[in-house]
């Protein structure tokens, strides 16, 4: 039996998304363009420039990541697979990847300078007296994620908790230390749940 099944475009049906309504009506203006455009010279430069426009406007957002970044990254991480590179704000560059079958995330200055690291664990890896910590200041809470969070200067536990309560849904973000002292915590969210 073939699956495959014929469907008319939209918007030969007469009905159009968005997106068809957008491009039809883009592909229709621009032939009427170049329909009344006088000279061939004229049609040429048109074409010239929707091409440059086109491109253009395929690049924007894409900046190259800088060398001195993408050295340290590779010195500090050798066996990274899936990388993925994003810019937080203008000065700080964050790539996600995989390491040893963990996901991870690094940031670094655009100098190259490494600013921190973060790697998913699971809750049941988390050291006993962050643990202990976590359900001693948050009883009720459940640990929905964790990581490992390190910079030059500093190693913690970022821990995400929730709790259901009377309808509503309380979400922290807390951050512990190795020794197992809270050094913040942040709501999340409040949802009220119909």
């Amino acid at each position: 039996m073939d699956r495959f099944v014929y469907r008319k475009p939209l918007i030969e049906t007469g009905f159009l998304t968005l997106f068809e309504f957008s491009m039809y009506s883009n592909m229709k203006f621009v032939s009427s363009v170049i329909i009344n455009l006088k000279s061939n010279r004229m049609k040429r430069i048109f074409f010239v420039v929707l091409m440059f426009v086109a491109f253009n406007l395929g690049t924007v957002g894409q900046t190259a990541v800088p060398e001195n970044v993408k050295a340290t990254f590779q010195k500090m991480f050798p066996e990274a697979k899936s990388i993925a590179w994003s810019v937080e704000d203008s000065k700080t560059w964050e790539a996600e990847f995989k390491m040893k079958c963990k996901k991870m995330s690094a940031n670094f200055d655009s100098d190259g300078k490494w600013i921190e690291t973060e790697t998913e664990m699971k809750a049941r890896t988390l050291p006993d007296n962050v643990l202990n910590v976590v359900k001693t200041e948050f009883p009720g809470y459940r640990i929905d994620e964790a990581c490992l969070v390190e910079s030059p200067d500093m190693k913690a536990y970022e821990i995400g908790i929730e709790k259901k309560e009377a309808g509503k849904e309380t979400e922290l973000e807390v951050l512990v230390s190795a020794d197992g002292k809270i050094l913040k915590k942040d709501q999340i969210q409040e949802e009220d749940e119909d």
